[in-house]
């Protein structure tokens, strides 16, 4: 049986900075990797083609007031992403969500204040684990 491949990775585009907009999808919109081609990236939003275990990481340089985004599934938060100081500049979330075909994975802004930064510093990864 042929493996089924699905991996992607997204970083947010030189440009304006991302302010925090609480609900909000971080628009992760210049792909690196859609291998499947299950993450779009013009809606930010990751669709599991197959049901399974999939690993996400979201990695993101971000202003010292910033505070926290979400890994959510079908728009629940699943994962966050935060730091524990004023001072920190950047969040990292990382983890293992068991996906039903059809799910829904999105990165969003669990902050009010501050932003996140445009660059190759702030990125969106997954890639299906298996079933």
């Amino acid at each position: 049986a042929k493996r089924k491949r699905v991996a992607f990775s997204a970083y947010i585009t030189e440009g304006p900075n991302i302010r925090a907009s609480p609900n909000q999808i971080v628009p992760f919109n210049n792909v690196l990797t859609n291998t499947g081609g299950a993450y779009n990236n013009q809606t930010g939003i990751f669709t599991a083609p197959f049901t399974g275990d999939y690993f996400f990481i979201v990695s993101a340089d971000v202003s010292a007031n910033y505070n926290q985004m979400e890994i959510r599934r079908n728009n629940v938060p699943t994962l966050k992403a935060d730091k524990d100081d004023k001072v920190g500049t950047h969040v990292t979330g990382t983890g293992i969500l068991d996906l039903v075909a059809g799910d829904a994975v999105t990165v969003t802004h669990a902050s009010r204040m501050g932003y996140v930064e445009d660059g190759r510093g702030s990125t969106f990864s997954g890639f299906f684990l298996g079933e």
